[in-house]
């Protein structure tokens, strides 16, 4: 009778699990097809980090999480952060938007060095941290990059991106793969910054509000 009873829970259980996939599976293929429903609502805690700025100093990530809105962007460090056409308009319009209670950071391969050459070509201070995105204590390539879904594995290689973490330390995710993700139309979002604005999803929000 006992091993009766154990068989019986095995069967449920079995059930129950098969009936989770199942649903699970489902949820993921309609995401698939309507993306649109999700971006909404899918958030995330924002990962954390610690790298070395364009003064080789220490920058912890997590000093500016749950203290202010962050906008994190992942640039093209060949190009160099004076090039890169997604980070320069923010250098240019760093003090407004951060008049506005927003923190820019900047991410990517460049060398601090690198970045300080950046510096000099634009004639003055970025006045925000330009992040080098290796971490001396460890052999992983990219770390940070990693950590945001912005590094392909079959091709070796990182990617760019802009990501809009508010004061509540959430960052849109992607439902699929659980990694953040990234403004789908940067120069969009760069514009409503400008402006004043701190874009969530296809509308904005006032910052005086």
């Amino acid at each position: 009778m006992k091993l009766d009873r154990r068989l019986l829970f095995l069967l449920v259980a079995g059930g129950v699990l098969a009936a989770i996939v199942g649903w699970r599976r489902r949820q993921l293929d309609q995401w698939r097809l309507d993306p649109r429903q999700t971006t909404a609502s899918a958030r995330r805690f924002a990962p954390h980090f610690e790298l070395n700025d364009q003064h080789s100093e220490l920058v912890k990530f997590q000093r500016y999480l749950g203290r202010t809105r962050l906008v994190l962007v992942f640039f093209d460090g060949e190009l160099g952060a004076d090039h890169d056409s997604v980070l320069r308009p923010l250098i240019d319009q760093a003090e407004a938007i951060e008049a506005a209670g927003i923190q820019l950071v900047g991410v990517s391969l460049a060398t601090p060095y690198a970045n300080r050459q950046a510096e000099k070509r634009l004639g003055r201070e970025v006045g925000f941290p330009l992040l080098t995105d290796v971490d001396l204590q460890s052999p992983i390539t990219a770390p940070t990059h990693r950590l945001y879904g912005l590094f392909d594995e079959q091709r070796q290689s990182t990617r760019t991106g802009l990501f809009l973490i508010d004061r509540n330390q959430m960052v849109a995710m992607d439902p699929v793969d659980g990694f953040p993700a990234p403004v789908a139309d940067p120069q969009a979002a760069i514009t409503q910054l400008i402006h004043g604005e701190w874009p969530s999803g296809t509308a904005s929000v006032s910052l005086a509000e």
